[in-house]
């Protein structure tokens, strides 16, 4: 009884200062973004709400992690020992991360699209992620969006929810650390789009820390993914123009479907193509990127399932901590707090898309 109780007070001990970190975040972005409103109500067309809110990600991230190593400066580490991560290993992690951001990412459309579709929501605006990467495409935006999400933010998420998580929580072995730095990832996204692969990648990414030491390995897989899925998805949008395939939505399906006027369908495509032939021909490579991306995706699935069995006996060799260690870290009273915050991220995320619904229907 005395191990369980020491242990729960160990784990607190980094969950509280955890919470105190990740409400530096969320009380600066919720000021920010309050503020934000405000100048938005005021300017509708207001040109930098986005190159602010990659800014503002930057800016809150690194204040959290200001406030956990301050909290923490008197607390002992027990840091990993260092080990080799091969480039042919890397290479089998990042394609595995991609595999199951796909199939988390299925799991929280699902989700949030339960939640969301009774209001008018559709698959085109309930990703959060691609709700904030998609909302502005200036260069500017482009630009600080591949450094911001796609750089300097995967290396900030994981110097804290890696490297100094793992650090000061894993005093009684690996395997609470490990399942509390993918749990808590995932949670802190405050919404069910993100959640489920935020949390799967996660672990993943913290078995990879734990059995290296080097954190290095992980910020390159954060980095790859995020760059692919934020710089360069928005980089080829931005060639391409939105406009000019809203436009060619626009043709099709004025002329296009049954082959209804086929020589006016032409002339129209023919039309549009010619006067933005660099949105056009950046229209078709976004979609071979689409392509690809979602190759590198199914391939990711592919070697979840091959290499699942090297996981499983791997871990089975391994020495995942003290008895009770994973529930002691899930149930304490600073877990708790964090659940509660995190439930208030959910509450706030989905509130804010719901009540205006409500508001215009009920006028």
């Amino acid at each position: 009884m005395e191990d369980k109780k020491e242990m729960k007070k160990y784990y607190a001990g980094t969950l509280w200062r955890l919470v105190v970190a990740g409400l530096t975040i969320n009380v600066i972005e919720l000021i920010v973004g309050q503020i934000l409103s405000i100048v938005l109500t005021v300017n509708p067309d207001f040109p930098y709400l986005m190159p602010i809110q990659y800014i503002l990600i930057v800016v809150a991230d690194a204040a959290g992690i200001g406030v956990f190593i301050l909290l923490n400066r008197k607390r002992e580490k027990s840091v990993p020992k260092e080990g080799k991560l091969g480039f042919g290993w890397w290479i089998v992690i990042l394609f595995v991360c991609f595999g199951v951001m796909f199939v988390g990412n299925i799991i929280g459309l699902i989700v949030s699209g339960l939640i969301l579709f009774p209001f008018g929501y559709n698959l085109s605006n309930i990703n959060a992620a691609t709700n904030l990467l998609t909302g502005d495409l200036s260069w500017l935006s482009v630009i600080l969006g591949a450094i911001s999400a796609g750089i300097i933010a995967p290396i900030l998420e994981e110097l804290l929810f890696r490297k100094l998580f793992i650090d000061y929580f894993g005093k009684y072995g690996k395997g609470a650390a490990i399942l509390m730095s993918g749990l808590l990832f995932g949670l802190f996204h405050g919404n069910f789009s993100q959640f489920f692969y935020a949390f799967a990648m996660g672990i993943i990414l913290a078995y990879v820390y734990s059995y290296t030491g080097k954190i290095k390995y992980t910020i390159a897989v954060h980095i790859t993914i995020n760059f692919i899925a934020s710089g360069v998805m928005m980089f080829f949008l931005k060639i391409a123009d939105m406009n000019m395939g809203i436009s060619i939505l626009e043709v099709v399906e004025k002329y296009g479907q049954g082959l209804i006027d086929m020589d006016a369908y032409v002339e129209q495509f023919t039309e549009l193509v010619s006067a933005n032939p660099i949105g056009f021909i950046g229209l078709m490579a976004y979609g071979l990127f689409i392509m690809f991306y979602y190759l590198l995706m199914f391939t990711g699935i592919i070697m979840c399932l091959v290499f699942l069995y090297k996981f499983i006996k791997f871990r089975k060799g391994q020495d995942m901590g003290a008895k009770g260690s994973k529930l002691a870290a899930m149930f304490n009273w600073a877990s708790y707090v964090f659940y509660a915050m995190a439930l208030f991220l959910f509450l706030y995320y989905y509130l804010n898309m719901i009540l205006p619904v409500i508001m215009k229907f009920l006028k």
